[in-house]
């Protein structure tokens, strides 16, 4: 994915989230671990005991392709983005949709600091991890950003395409309602 991709990704999903009309259709639901009836078996209500999901081995090939220098404390800004874009946008094949799911549950149901991967469900984190060892195989394989990128473009840059526009947050949580 291109840095203008990536930077017109993070613009309009940063404060906005995918929205639809009507039910998901089944053509539109392709999973790694199964298909399964609607993205919200991925999600749970309430906010799971912290883990660590996200591998070091991950940021260090970030680090290395995308030519990141290593701070002292924090991971940079742009570990954000990568993360959004490569890692939650194209979760389960739901082109953002998950994505979605996860902002509007931690907006309602957690605190300061709560991580999106904590309000997965079993299913998803398994789906989560899935894609985390996918993405590493990846990384750990190429020698430049480049090679990276084309291979990220190659094993999940055919997402299935939405049917509707970047809507708000709330219109986000009118379609997909918290129980």
């Amino acid at each position: 994915m291109t840095i203008e991709a990536q930077n017109a990704f993070n613009s309009s999903q940063t404060e906005s989230c995918q929205t639809h009309e009507g039910p998901l259709s089944q053509d539109r639901i392709a999973t790694k671990v199964g298909d399964l009836a609607d993205f919200t078996l991925y999600v749970r209500d309430d906010a799971r005991t912290y883990k660590r999901e996200f591998r070091e081995h991950l940021y260090d090939a970030w680090h290395r392709l995308y030519e990141i220098p290593r701070g002292e404390k924090q991971r940079p800004w742009k570990f954000r983005q990568l993360t959004l874009i490569q890692v939650y946008k194209p979760l389960a094949n739901s082109n953002g949709e998950v994505l979605c799911l996860l902002r509007v549950r931690r907006r309602t149901n957690g605190k300061p600091g709560t991580a999106l991967h904590q309000f997965l469900s079993e299913e998803g984190v398994k789906v989560l991890r899935a894609h985390l060892d996918q993405l590493l195989a990846i990384a750990s394989t190429s020698t430049n950003r480049e090679e990276y990128e084309a291979q990220f473009e190659k094993l999940f840059g055919q997402q299935p395409p939405t049917k509707h526009k970047s809507q708000s947050r709330m219109a986000c949580a009118k379609v997909f309602p918290i129980h």
